[in-house]
């Protein structure tokens, strides 16, 4: 795994730091991975009260990688329904998580 989303615990509070400061944080299939593994985890930790979402470098977050949107022109039709169910499992994740989530924003923050 790239390990493009880091995770600590710092007196029952759970941080989840993008960490792509190259590419403004921008979404790609590994760190859409990544992010629904660390609220899982984190979510059901009982050691974690509260959840805090942030990011390194200049922006929060820019949206999709565009390297990733390239190659998902190549993709099949199952493909991209696939990609597509990974984002809503992921973004349903975040908002279903047990532990109230705190986004940190800063800089650019860019949703489609």
């Amino acid at each position: 795994m790239a390990d493009f989303v880091h995770r600590s615990i710092d007196r029952a509070v759970g941080t989840i730091t993008l960490s792509r400061p190259e590419v403004h944080n921008a979404f790609d299939e590994v760190v859409i991975e990544e992010l629904t593994s660390a609220f899982t985890d984190l979510g059901a930790s009982p050691d974690v009260r509260a959840i805090i979402l942030r990011s390194e470098g200049k922006s929060f977050c820019a949206e999709a990688d565009v390297d990733w949107m390239k190659r998902m022109v190549a993709f099949s039709y199952d493909e991209n329904i696939a990609d597509a169910r990974a984002m809503a499992v992921m973004l349903r994740t975040i908002h279903d998580c047990p532990k109230p989530v705190v986004a940190r924003v800063h800089g650019a923050c860019i949703g489609g």
